[in-house]
């Protein structure tokens, strides 16, 4: 049946989202979430390969910033930020610098939501939706 995954490791505690009565739980704070993109559009910047990848559910770290994970490929730059306010992801496509997927979104915390980005001019892709996951095993 395959090996377990490990447990998730916790990570510093980010109350912007975690804790008594906050949007995901009681906590602890993941020191990994998972961010899926789902439904891409082709921009005008697109690749196969790298929008391929772009949809592939990606491991963040948390960073030293207790609210902000962060990932980085040889192609794709990913950041999610869970501010008291609102929720900001930016993924990027590296060789052309053109946006994947951009969200500011009012609501902090939160696990789905669609890009900004509207429309193929000057962007890698547009449309689309996230999904953020994290693990609920802990060390």
């Amino acid at each position: 049946m395959g090996t377990p995954l490990p447990p998730n490791p916790i990570g510093s505690n980010c109350i912007n989202c975690w804790g008594t009565g906050k949007p995901f739980g009681a906590g602890p704070t993941p020191e990994i979430v998972t961010i899926t993109l789902f439904d891409l559009q082709e921009g005008d910047f697109w690749n196969d390969v790298v929008g391929a990848e772009a949809q592939v559910p990606t491991q963040l770290f948390q960073t030293d910033t207790p609210c902000r994970w962060h990932a980085d490929s040889a192609t794709i730059d990913w950041e999610l930020r869970l501010f008291a306010t609102d929720t900001s992801i930016f993924i990027v496509d590296k060789i052309t610098a053109k946006p994947i997927f951009i969200i500011f979104t009012v609501g902090p915390c939160l696990l789905t939501g669609p890009n900004r980005e509207v429309g193929p001019f000057d962007n890698f892709a547009f449309g689309g939706f996230f999904e953020l996951t994290f693990s609920g095993v802990f060390t």
